[in-house]
């Protein structure tokens, strides 16, 4: 059985807190970054916890919000070279990959976070970032020509 972390009486398994924290490394692209935004989320939970019925889905919808929102207060470069511990074939193309996504704005990476990698659809996208389902076809469809030329000729 797994190893759990209890925090104020909530009690989290170590992989949903490694779940979240890939979560929050493939918004922000940044293993620190990603680590201070499961963190602020939890600890807003814990202030609501009585009110929440859903505690992973609510740490998930403030991860995204708190992202987005840090866009707004100021322009930060996103740094998403910091991989994790793993080993990678081919390094060249994932920071070639890597290099494509900072050039996303922030609302578009987290539509295609969401889409791509965490496996939502695009009326689950609306709803958890609070914008409309055409919004969020807007946002994909513009990522994926940003995108599309940035790798091309080069994948």
């Amino acid at each position: 059985m797994g190893k759990f972390v209890i925090m104020n009486e909530m009690k989290f398994s170590e992989d949903q807190l490694e779940m979240l924290l890939n979560f929050g490394f493939r918004l922000c692209g940044n293993l620190d970054d990603a680590r201070d935004l499961v963190q602020e989320a939890i600890f807003r939970l814990l202030r609501k916890r009585d009110s929440v019925s859903n505690p992973t889905a609510y740490i998930r919808k403030t991860m995204v919000n708190l992202f987005i929102d840090e866009r707004r207060k100021k322009i930060i470069p996103l740094n998403i070279r910091e991989l994790p511990e793993v080993t990678i074939p081919d390094n060249t193309k994932i920071i070639h990959v890597q290099n494509c996504l900072d050039k996303l704005t922030r609302i578009q990476r987290v539509v295609v976070v969401l889409f791509y990698m965490e496996g939502y659809k695009t009326s689950e996208i609306a709803g958890e970032i609070g914008i409309s389902q055409g919004t969020v076809k807007t946002h994909l469809f513009r990522a994926r020509e940003k995108l599309r030329n940035c790798l091309e000729g080069y994948l």
